[in-house]
């Protein structure tokens, strides 16, 4: 028993030491873009925009410093998603009272969206570097394709609020490509079938101890669009739910990464009279917005970090769980929407918790601060052979 016990805890290390990131799917999937801190924000939404990409890096300003730099992958200072361009632009073009009702859809409202910015003198100046006194640069830390295993992975996203792992080849020093969070856990579906997998990932969601519902996680529908904006630009989640204030049912989310957001720009405007059910309700009807049906093939890790996505869930058609589900069933149901948040309900649609894709990497993460189950998974009986413990968080001799 005690070797059985000693290679169950080995085994799982071992594996993720052995399985290189060059495995991982959807690593080249994405254009690697770079936006100067100094680049305006009106040229790096578009350029963003027109290359397909959710992405880019963040270099310096200064070209001397750049052509100095001994590395050319140390150049990168940042990362810059186009949903927090775009949101952090919305937040302030909504103050503006300009009347503009008609929507607009794909290049056009870029454009249009654009031509706004212009008409905005603090806007039409912002810069890409403004946005990381706002904390919303994501740090830049990449891994090298040839050296690094999905253990880093791993360990980096489950204790760094990270978009994606930018990934470097040694040999000619370059950024390749990026691994999302919806690649890993697509990943480590693979596993299914094996014990220390199986171990954790059919265990039901009633026994895991995620994000209890909370005021910051939701927003009334009958609360201000204005409102559930604030939630997404100064908490940095991903997902915001719309639930009902009478009933508490769940009616819909706001994606901060969603094309929605830009198509209905114009409706900003109205931002504090309009209610998000309202908004919901109108971007949901859009010809546009597809809801993903089981007979449809696409492939979800390809188009996590394109901006075009033809494979999105409509607004009021949250993904949802409930407690008997198992969390195997929620990463396969969260990969294949390409969702990066979801929601546990009740029986009457309520909301219990909130679910990211970090919330379910940590529990196959090596142990860390923020793991929710007794310092992380299937490395609690390793820890128990070396004599640790976590409690409250911190790791702890026995000793």
């Amino acid at each position: 028993m005690e070797n059985d016990s000693k290679d169950y805890s080995s085994a799982p290390q071992t594996y993720l030491y052995s399985i290189s990131i060059s495995s991982l799917p959807g690593i080249r999937d994405a254009p690697v873009l770079e936006v100067k801190a100094g680049d305006s924000l009106r040229d790096a939404i578009r350029l963003l925009y027109e290359k397909n990409a959710a992405v880019a890096l963040i270099t310096d300003n200064s070209s001397a410093n750049n052509a100095a730099t001994s590395k050319l992958s140390d150049r990168y200072i940042g990362v810059i998603s186009f949903a927090s361009m775009v949101l952090w632009c919305i937040e302030r073009l909504k103050k503006d009272g300009a009347n503009q009702s008609q929507k607009e859809a794909g290049q056009h409202a870029v454009e249009g969206f654009i031509s706004r910015l212009d008409q905005n003198p603090d806007l039409k100046q912002a810069k890409v570097g403004e946005l990381a006194k706002y904390f919303l640069w994501d740090p830049y830390i990449p891994v090298h394709l040839e050296d690094d295993t999905l253990f880093q992975v791993l360990l980096l996203l489950s204790k760094h609020q990270l978009l994606v792992l930018p990934v470097i080849k040694r040999a000619t020093d370059h950024v390749i490509g990026f691994i999302s969070q919806n690649a890993v856990v697509k990943f480590l579906l693979r596993s299914s079938g094996l014990e220390w997998f199986d171990s954790i990932a059919n265990v039901t969601l009633s026994k895991f101890r995620f994000q209890r519902k909370n005021s910051v996680y939701q927003v009334y529908g009958d609360q201000s669009i204005s409102e559930a904006l604030l939630v997404l630009t100064e908490n940095r989640f991903a997902t915001v739910a719309a639930v009902d204030r009478i009933t508490g049912e769940l009616i819909g989310t706001v994606r901060k990464d969603d094309n929605t957001l830009l198509n209905n720009y114009q409706l900003f405007s109205k931002s504090k009279t309009m209610t998000l059910a309202e908004f919901i309700k109108i971007a949901s009807n859009e010809d546009s917005y597809n809801l993903i049906t089981d007979n449809q093939q696409h492939d979800p890790v390809a188009q996590s970090l394109r901006l075009r996505n033809n494979f999105i869930l409509r607004m009021d058609s949250p993904v949802i769980h409930k407690e008997p589900d198992t969390l195997k069933q929620v990463m396969v149901k969260m990969t294949e929407t390409n969702n990066e948040s979801s929601f546990i309900v009740d029986e009457l649609n309520r909301m219990i918790a909130a679910l990211t894709f970090k919330d379910i990497i940590i529990e196959f993460a090596p142990p860390c601060l923020e793991s929710r189950i007794n310092g992380g998974g299937f490395f609690e009986p390793a820890l128990q052979k070396t004599g640790c413990h976590i409690e409250n968080g911190t790791l702890v001799s026995d000793q």
